[in-house]
């Protein structure tokens, strides 16, 4: 199943006249098991930047796909461990659509996190956009991504050879060293470093020669994509604004 309900959402919508989630699952005999946290929440580029919102975000665990802004609830998709390149995480992409443009909302995520987002006017005088390839998860990656960050971007691109995660495990060595930790750690890792930006900022990626890198049999690009939200979900993708 690409979306997952669990705990307290399904137990409220089997009955309305409860008090609560919690007596019905008393009633029941069943136990209520938490949501995982939501970590490293990192805007995407959506296909309408004006009027929608796409945030990416990973669980350790199994979690809902799911999205609350003001009264509305979102639901997406989830790529997990039963998919070639996803490793030991689950990636949850949500898009949050019919929204005013040039307008700031609060994305809730599974959990209670929160993230602030914009949408983008539908006229703008001007448009700051950051831009790097070739990143990786060096201390030169955090350190430029605070700076990034001061600089409050309206979007940040990814220009190809986001994270190396090809190197992990020694699963593509080269003329590099391997990386000890395991591939989807390093991916996991890679988006830590951004989220300092990219939990207010989309951002837009652009594939590289090392994410068409085969990381674990049978998988070759999916994996990184299943972990960034492009317009269209498209390998090749462009917007007009």
């Amino acid at each position: 199943m690409n979306t997952l309900c669990t705990g307290r959402g399904i137990l409220e919508r089997l009955s309305a006249r409860c008090r609560g989630a919690e007596q019905l699952a008393m009633a029941l005999g069943l136990t209520i098991l938490p949501v995982p946290a939501a970590l490293a929440p990192h805007l995407g580029l959506p296909d309408d930047p004006t009027h929608e919102l796409a945030v990416v975000w990973r669980t350790d665990g199994p979690a809902p796909a799911e999205v609350r802004v003001g009264d509305r609830v979102y639901r997406g998709v989830t790529h997990g461990p039963e998919e070639p390149g996803m490793g030991q995480s689950w990636y949850h992409d949500v898009v949050a659509d019919g929204l005013e443009p040039g307008t700031a909302y609060a994305l809730t995520l599974p959990g209670g996190r929160t993230v602030e987002a914009e949408t983008w006017p539908l006229v703008a005088d001007h448009v700051r956009i950051v831009a790097r390839g070739d990143l990786g998860t060096t201390e030169h990656t955090q350190r430029v991504t605070s700076m990034e960050a001061t600089l409050q971007p309206d979007l940040a691109l990814y220009l190809g050879d986001w994270s190396y995660a090809n190197y992990g495990s020694g699963l593509e060595t080269q003329q590099e060293p391997a990386d000890p930790r395991p591939w989807w750690k390093i991916w996991n890792d890679f988006f830590n470093l951004l989220e300092p930006l990219l939990d207010r900022v989309p951002g837009g990626f652009v594939l590289g020669n090392h994410e068409y890198s085969d990381m674990v049999p049978g998988d070759n690009v999916d994996g990184p994509l299943a972990r960034v939200h492009a317009p269209g979900n498209e390998r090749r993708w462009s917007v007009v604004y």
